[in-house]
């Protein structure tokens, strides 16, 4: 969907943060190419095995590259969009002996990280292009953290305006099990969604011309609220 709405006919996707092989598969199959980063070198590899394997499902192209996504970027601008989903801070460690990864980083740590991620990508944009980010609050020793201020905070000191938000339900699975004993015990309700945080660098209604319209986005399978 969110290749959909903001990524213009045959981009260049870069996903700082790209885990399993789901979002490039998806890039692929609309025709795009993809570019992921991931710290891991093992999942860098496994997604590489699978992506080989059905190389001949998707017209478009997949590049797996092993780097921290806070990694300083000088280089020419390629991205035509950015979609990604980063770690909820340390909620699951995906490599604890790798300090650099920044799932074993704590608060502090990761705030920074956060802000140079974001300077790197947005150095990647091309202007007049959107970037999306799928995250959500987490919690860190019981605290609640800000995960959505942080990103939006670091996005545009990078240079991308917060353009648009939506709200993304997640699978209820066992919380309906989990939410009368988790709430009576500490007043905490079950968290159920997730948002999609859309940034825009350069003029948001530049980046709207070069996408795709009338195709049936908004159909009656999606509901929506638009904010003019």
């Amino acid at each position: 969907l969110c290749l959909n709405w903001w990524a213009p006919p045959a981009s260049h996707i870069f996903d700082p943060y790209a885990g399993g092989p789901v979002r490039g598969l998806m890039a692929a199959v609309l025709g795009h190419t993809y570019t992921g980063h991931d710290i891991s070198a093992a999942q860098m590899a496994t997604n590489y095995e699978v992506t080989t394997q059905h190389r001949n499902d998707y017209p478009g192209h997949i590049t797996w590259n092993v780097e921290d996504a806070a990694t300083p970027y000088t280089g020419p601008a390629f991205a035509d969009y950015v979609l990604t989903c980063p770690p909820y801070g340390n909620r699951e460690v995906y490599d604890p002996d790798n300090p650099a990864d920044a799932s074993t980083m704590d608060r502090h740590e990761f705030e920074n990280h956060t802000i140079a991620m974001a300077e790197a990508t947005v150095n990647r944009m091309k202007n007049n292009t959107y970037a999306t980010i799928v995250c959500g609050q987490y919690r860190q020793h019981g605290k609640l953290q800000d995960m959505n201020g942080l990103f939006i905070e670091a996005f545009e000191a990078a240079g991308a305006e917060l353009y648009a938000d939506a709200v993304l339900i997640n699978m209820y699975g066992t919380a309906p099990q989990r939410a009368s004993a988790h709430f009576d015990h500490n007043r905490k309700p079950v968290r159920l969604h997730q948002t999609i945080l859309t940034f825009a660098k350069g003029d948001g209604m530049a980046a709207a011309a070069k996408c795709e319209t009338g195709n049936g986005y908004f159909s009656s399978r999606t509901t929506s609220t638009v904010d003019t």
